[in-house]
């Protein structure tokens, strides 16, 4: 094949189309030809010609699985990666935002992406070709490089945005999947091409690029999302699919000299599950594994001690990111002192502070999962009224200013609040003293409120920052806990759609 990309389309005798499919193929490109010449050339001046000393990274994302739903619904899957790949699994593990395109962006440049496009000077309207993602990071160092994910019309960068001019990684399976997800005659069911899963095709391409590359420096990121994003009940579908895949990674031989990262966005986020305390937690903590080599232990003992004890310890993608630049960079055998413990992003290879709480971590309140200190629940009395009456004018006024296609929401109901604090030393009566005097009290409180609007019949979640007889409340700490369907479809960004209720004439 010449071709990256082809579509087959069968005619019979009378030119009526009796079949027609799409492929996808690892086609060696100028770029990365020039790559594995300047990776050659480097090694021969240098006289390394046995071994490489670079540590390949294959990331393979799912969406929409917690660790808990993990256990529970792709047990072959996890058994495989603890019992065989060795895989070290990050049980503090937690989400900083929403959906997926916040986490991802937090994955891949370790920023939020509010602090990318305050650097880049731009909107969620732009491209985002000038984010300083890992796959720019890993082409600096010649890596071969690929983006491979499904569902193209809900892509992690697409319609957040308006995705990227220029491809972002020496194959990008984006063009491939826009035409196939276009063509609805070739699919068998909504998850299926042909007789190919679509997970399935997306894994495919991922090994045949480290088939085509089996010597040379390579940085691979899959995420499939169709399969899991709507529901629990097909992840018992995708542990075959992934389980499988893997096995065949292993009996391959790519994990020889390659760092693999299994992880997820975040957890399942929508349904009444999400009215528990289970589902609360579920949604916030995402599955992480870590693979490494055989070896790894043994070169790298005090860095591999640090990573087991962090096992247990409160990470956040910003972690994640700064874990795989570490390995970019080629590990350092030494770890660093823990001078730096409270800042946001620390490396896997260091140990993690027992103390670190979630502000440390880069974790808002609204996704913290750490013990609170409650100080009273229930939805009665002017606190939490005024609490619900201003988040829900902060969507309309503030947060959906420039969608005036939105209906102006109103406060139908609280169903459930509660307050709470992260300050040690504030009591249940210091709290109630608080709300009797009229003095205004420098203390911080939150108020968690699940609360319901018009028109649309919203629910929401949301975590209100009280202080100096004040609220305030971010898009980032209000969560949409209902299914909106179309309700938001005159918005075109995946990040507001589900606070606004289109007007019925948009």
């Amino acid at each position: 094949m010449t071709d990256e990309f082809v579509r087959v389309v069968c005619y019979d005798t009378q030119h009526v189309t009796i079949f027609r499919n799409y492929h996808a193929f690892i086609i060696p490109n100028r770029t990365t030809s020039d790559k594995i010449q300047r990776y050659r050339d480097t090694n021969n001046r240098a006289g390394k010609k046995s071994k490489p000393d670079h540590l390949n990274v294959m990331m393979i994302g799912v969406d929409s699985v917690a660790r808990l739903n993990l256990i529970a619904k792709m047990p072959k899957t996890r058994s495989f990666l603890l019992n065989t790949l060795k895989a070290v699994e990050l049980e503090g593990y937690t989400k900083i935002a929403d959906n997926s395109f916040p986490n991802a962006v937090a994955l891949l440049t370790g920023n939020f992406f509010a602090e990318e496009y305050d650097r880049l000077n731009i909107t969620y309207k732009d491209y985002y070709d000038g984010f300083n993602t890992l796959f720019k990071s890993f082409s600096q160092k010649d890596y071969i490089t690929l983006y491979g994910e499904d569902q193209p019309e809900f892509g992690t960068f697409n319609p957040e945005g308006t995705g990227f001019v220029e491809k972002p990684t020496d194959f990008y399976l984006r063009p491939f999947t826009l035409a196939m997800n276009q063509d609805w005659s070739v699919w068998n069911n909504y998850y299926c091409v042909v007789n190919r899963p679509e997970t399935n095709i997306i894994l495919d391409y991922t090994f045949e690029f480290w088939k085509k590359y089996p010597d040379v420096p390579k940085f691979s990121y899959t995420f499939n999302s169709r399969l899991t994003h709507d529901g629990l009940l097909s992840l018992s579908t995708a542990d075959e699919y992934h389980y499988n895949n893997l096995v065949r990674v292993h009996r391959n031989g790519f994990l020889n000299n390659t760092v693999l990262v299994f992880f997820a966005d975040h957890g399942f986020r929508g349904g009444s599950v999400l009215d528990t305390d289970y589902g609360q937690i579920q949604t916030r903590m995402p599955m992480m594994y870590f693979v490494f080599p055989k070896w790894f232990p043994s070169k790298y003992p005090n860095k591999y001690i640090n990573l087991l004890t962090n096992r247990k310890r409160l990470t956040a993608p910003f972690d994640v990111h700064a874990t795989i630049m570490e390995i970019r960079d080629n590990i350092k055998g030494i770890s660093r002192s823990d001078s730096n413990s409270k800042k946001r992003g620390l490396s896997l290879f260091d140990e993690i502070p027992v103390t670190r709480i979630c502000d440390e971590a880069g974790i808002i309140p609204h996704w913290c999962v750490c013990k609170k200190s409650v100080l009273t629940s229930g939805i009665k009395g002017p606190f939490i009224q005024n609490a619900g009456e201003y988040v829900v004018q902060q969507i309309s006024e503030v947060i959906l200013k420039d969608f005036p296609q939105c209906s102006k929401l109103h406060l139908s109901s609280i169903q459930s609040a509660y307050v709470y604090t992260t300050k040690v030393g504030i009591t249940k009566d210091h709290f109630q003293a608080m709300l009797r005097s009229n003095k205004r009290s420098d203390d911080i409180y939150f108020i968690n409120i699940v609360f319901a609007t018009t028109p649309g019949g919203g629910v929401f979640e949301a975590t209100v920052k009280y202080s100096q007889g004040e609220y305030y409340a971010t898009v980032e700490s209000i969560t949409r806990l209902n299914k909106y369907g179309t309700d938001g479809r005159c918005v075109s960004s995946n990040y507001f759609r589900p606070l606004c209720h289109c007007l019925w004439f948009w």
